[in-house]
């Protein structure tokens, strides 16, 4: 899928003409950031839709830092799919503490899905490319897919220490089923018609490799306990300090509608390292996640332990240029490097602006696989969809460039290219923020 955010890159050429200025001036009260998309997808049909996302910084005594934030994304496709996303961050809700509430909705007629384990569930990118003699169905690794989310926690520190306890909550409601055929060729191009063909999915149901109790979704509540280990000076893209943090999740089948119960912890570390003032740092994560009991439905597999939110390998939260979630494991251990460079300051609107550029490299590793049943594949079916366990480090590079307003409210495109033809061929990223 390729987007092309016009708003971003019109403003970026608008802005290159302004003489730089080294002025930083505070920022007090509420500013607001405002990006409009526009996008198109051979699949889902034009994309649209609005993000809005302002902070508060109070007297200013605390800026670049705020006191509260407020993102709000409203956004959808022609053809039917759409994602919602409603959240509030605050440091003032509850004296001393950080708290936070989130509510997502994704609801995608053609949702990744490529199997278990990474390479070991074998990408035959021919059978999704209309050129290709081997071609079956441009959604043959797509499932459609309906997500609810609801998320909450608090964060505070432990006396005057570094430290910090982080606690939570999140409610995932989840409905899957097989991709809709006959309603998409509804709002497409004769000459872009999807053939009815089983799909991945399908032959995983078919062969019980996913359940029968578990292929149509289900709801599913998660406990979430953290400690932290903070030195950053400052919350986004800060220039030195550490950032640690080991999370806890539980899965009850008490408040959840599978049977199975499960317990994953994550562990991040984070170091942010100046090379030159206010010009080039240095930053890279260490994250390593582990299933230390029980398993998960398949439905939520891909869900990552901690607080974030985050789903699967691949894609721009874990393993940028690698296909959207091409890597559902239990066991992984996951690593990137980042260059980041800061070009241009300088003052438009009355507002504190930068222009930055990135280059980086994520890679990652299984380190214990999911368990996959292949008592009903067909033996002449075999080979074609499976291989032996993956035993590889996937990697990828790439770059960008950043637009920020008074250091938070960060435009972002970033572009990256898997090393491996299994991980895809590229992807290109326009949203907010930094990775890490």
């Amino acid at each position: 899928m390729r987007k092309i955010l016009t708003s971003f890159v019109l403003l970026c050429a608008s802005i290159l003409s302004f003489p730089q200025s080294q002025n930083n001036e505070i920022k007090r009260g509420w500013n607001f950031g405002f990006l409009p998309a526009v996008a198109y997808d051979s699949d889902l049909g034009i994309y649209y839709g609005i993000i809005i996302n302002p902070f508060d910084y109070g007297d200013g005594s605390v800026y670049p830092n705020y006191l509260q934030s407020v993102f709000l994304q409203v956004s959808g496709y022609s053809g039917g799919s759409s994602e919602h996303i409603l959240e509030y961050e605050s440091y003032t809700f509850l004296p001393g503490a950080k708290f936070s509430v989130k509510m997502k909705y994704q609801g995608y007629k053609a949702y990744p899905f490529y199997g278990f384990n990474g390479n070991a569930a074998f990408y035959n990118r021919g059978w999704e490319d209309e050129d290709d003699p081997a071609y079956k169905t441009r959604v043959f690794y797509r499932v459609a897919r309906k997500n609810f989310r609801l998320m909450s926690d608090i964060q505070d520190t432990i006396g005057d220490s570094r430290f910090q306890w982080h606690a939570g909550i999140s409610i995932n409601k989840y409905r899957v089923s097989a991709v809709d055929v006959e309603k998409m060729n509804r709002k497409l191009p004769a000459d872009r018609e999807l053939p009815d063909t089983t799909t991945l999915y399908e032959k995983y149901c078919e062969w019980g490799i996913i359940e029968d109790s578990e292929k149509n979704g289900g709801l599913i509540s998660n406990i979430l306990l953290g400690l932290i280990y903070d030195s950053r000076n400052k919350l986004t893209c800060p220039d030195k300090g550490l950032f640690t943090e080991v999370s806890l999740r539980w899965t009850p089948s008490f408040i959840s509608q599978s049977a199975k119960s499960c317990i994953n912890m994550g562990l991040v570390h984070r170091h942010y390292l100046t090379i030159m003032e206010r010009r080039l740092i240095f930053a890279y994560r260490i994250w390593l996640n582990v299933n230390l009991y029980g398993s998960h439905p398949f439905y939520a597999r891909q869900l990552l332990p901690g607080f974030s939110g985050n789903e699967g390998y691949g894609g721009y939260s874990t393993l940028r240029g690698v296909l959207m979630q091409r890597i559902v494991t239990d066991n992984f251990l996951l690593g990137t490097a980042e260059l980041r460079s800061r070009l241009i300051n300088f003052r438009f609107i009355n507002q504190n602006w930068y222009i930055g550029a990135v280059v980086f490299s994520d890679m990652g590793k299984i380190i214990k696989p999911v368990k996959v049943n292949f008592t009903n594949v067909p033996p002449e079916e075999f080979n074609d969809y499976f291989r032996p366990d993956d035993k590889s480090i996937h990697k990828s590079a790439g770059g960008g460039l950043k637009l920020a307003m008074n250091e938070n409210f960060v435009l972002s495109a970033e572009y990256a290219v898997p090393f491996s033809r299994q991980d895809g061929t590229s992807g290109l990223y326009l949203g907010l923020n930094y990775q890490f």
